[in-house]
């Protein structure tokens, strides 16, 4: 027990609240604000106070003592209509003489841009990352929004606000080669109807209602609104759409039954074609499978030895094989070798002999 007595007289004599190396015990201005204990009101507690009360706590710093001060942070507003009493503040809206950072009279604390840098607060949280982070309380702490439209541009589907999205500008630049930069709104890719989707992805570039893929098959041109396969000939529309019964279309319709001039011309142009094409080259083969045939003819026709004829023989087999002559020239050639062996052979009936 009497140690323990010991010990608090020594913690209370050696206590020193002010830190200037004197022990409060024999302190003359143990709160350290620079009066006397004998004329400090408030000894024990640094103060500034210099009216009414001297050394008391004065935080707007006008003399009165903060316990007696009506005003006791020193804003446009009294305590008793203060909201936030003990903060100086400039909000007049929802709370009256609370912290207002950006001067728009909202307190901070209701404020959807508390600092006032153009982008709200829940945005600039949303815009920070593992990396970065923004402080909805900082001025100098704003996430880059180059079209100034207040969405940040890592949470903006179009950052540049040229009308084309970040992704399409980033695929049209895939497809075609280019550079689109989607934060450089003088690097867009072209969009000729203005429906936000550039011509690389979109499936009619001129919103004339025909699909790219068509026109551009049937030689009309997708940039121009005006022009479609069915307007191509003799300046008037050449075609009309059937749906069944009595129903007809003007425009473009995919699951009906097109009946055009164009639609004609394009049968007559990309299949007709191709079939008239094929024909030089089959032509070409007749012609040459013919002269081969001919030519075995006439060697089996003038030869008078049979080793030769033996020769042709399978000199025209190999050209079956290989698909230079018909099998059916095969089966001519083989019956005239042997109608030629059996005429020599008759007309040199020992030569087998002989030899």
């Amino acid at each position: 027990m009497l140690i323990g007595m010991i010990a608090m007289y020594a913690s209370a004599t050696e206590s020193d609240l002010d830190g200037d190396g004197e022990t409060d015990d024999v302190d003359l201005d143990i709160d350290g604000d620079g009066l006397n204990n004998t004329d400090d009101s408030c000894p024990l507690v640094f103060g500034t106070s210099s009216m009414l009360e001297f050394g008391c706590p004065d935080y707007d710093e006008d003399g009165i003592p903060d316990h007696l001060d009506w005003n006791r942070d020193g804003d446009a507003w009294d305590n008793d209509e203060d909201d936030c009493p003990m903060v100086s503040g400039t909000s007049k809206f929802v709370l009256k003489g609370c912290k207002d950072m950006d001067g728009d009279f909202m307190p901070d604390i209701y404020d959807d841009d508390a600092d006032g840098d153009g982008i709200r607060n829940e945005m600039e949280r949303a815009a920070s990352t593992g990396l970065v982070m923004y402080d909805p309380y900082n001025f100098n702490s704003k996430p880059s929004d180059v079209d100034e439209d207040t969405i940040p541009d890592v949470l903006d589907d179009d950052a540049d606000n040229d009308g084309i999205s970040n992704t399409d500008e980033i695929e049209a630049s895939r497809i075609t080669g280019e550079n689109y930069d989607w934060l450089d709104e003088t690097l867009t890719p072209p969009d000729y109807d203005g429906d936000g989707s550039p011509n690389a992805l979109d499936e009619d570039s001129d919103d004339d209602g025909w699909p790219d893929d068509v026109e551009l098959d049937r030689g009309s041109d997708h940039l121009d609104e005006n022009s479609n396969p069915h307007l191509m000939y003799f300046g008037v529309d050449t075609g009309i759409f059937y749906g069944g019964g009595l129903t007809f279309y003007e425009g473009y319709t995919d699951d009906a039954l097109e009946i055009s001039l164009s639609s004609l011309m394009d049968i007559v142009f990309e299949e007709l074609v191709i079939l008239l094409l094929l024909v030089p080259i089959y032509v070409g083969l007749f012609l040459s499978r013919r002269k081969i045939f001919n030519d075995l003819i006439a060697d089996i026709e003038s030869t008078e030895d049979l080793d030769k004829l033996g020769n042709i023989e399978e000199s025209a087999n190999e050209l079956v094989r290989s698909k230079q002559l018909k099998v059916y020239h095969g089966l001519v050639l083989r019956n005239l070798i042997e109608t030629r062996e059996n005429y020599l052979e008759s007309i040199h009936p020992n030569t087998d002999c002989e030899e």
